[in-house]
């Protein structure tokens, strides 16, 4: 029998300073063994366009912005939408993981974000969600 090896999601806050170091720490979690997908806004994907060979899976989400937060209106309902859309894309992604060969076993999300913990998202089988802390994200793993 195969030994599968952990699945992070992680989900950063779609904001500068936020994705990079938790992409970076996808990397160190490579480097462990274990297989990490970011997921970013689609807003965010196509503004940056990950390389998609590169070592860290990215998978889409939406925060019910896809053309961008300007078409918003407020920071308030940016983050009731984001919420609303990002906890059903989210769950979305880990059943689409479920039946793959490393189906997705914890969520780094960002403090930003305490949705992530909605029973939505939480409800699905993922065993363990951790929040994100950026000092881990810098901290060496040896």
């Amino acid at each position: 029998m195969e030994n599968k090896r952990g699945h992070v999601l992680a989900v950063p806050y779609p904001a500068q300073g936020h994705i990079t170091p938790i992409q970076q720490f996808c990397k160190r979690l490579i480097s462990k063994g274990l297989k990490t997908t970011l997921a970013l806004t689609t807003f965010i994907s196509n503004s940056i366009k990950p390389d998609p060979s590169g070592p860290v899976s990215i998978a889409t989400i939406s925060d019910g912005y896809d053309q961008g937060f300007d078409s918003s209106g407020s920071i308030h309902d940016y983050v009731q939408s984001f919420k609303t859309s990002g906890s059903k894309t989210i769950a979305d992604i880990i059943r689409k993981h479920e039946t793959s060969d490393n189906p997705i076993t914890c969520i780094l999300y960002d403090s930003f974000l305490p949705w992530a913990l909605d029973e939505d998202v939480y409800s699905v089988s993922v065993r363990e969600v951790l929040q994100e802390i950026v000092h881990v994200c810098v901290m060496k793993m040896g």
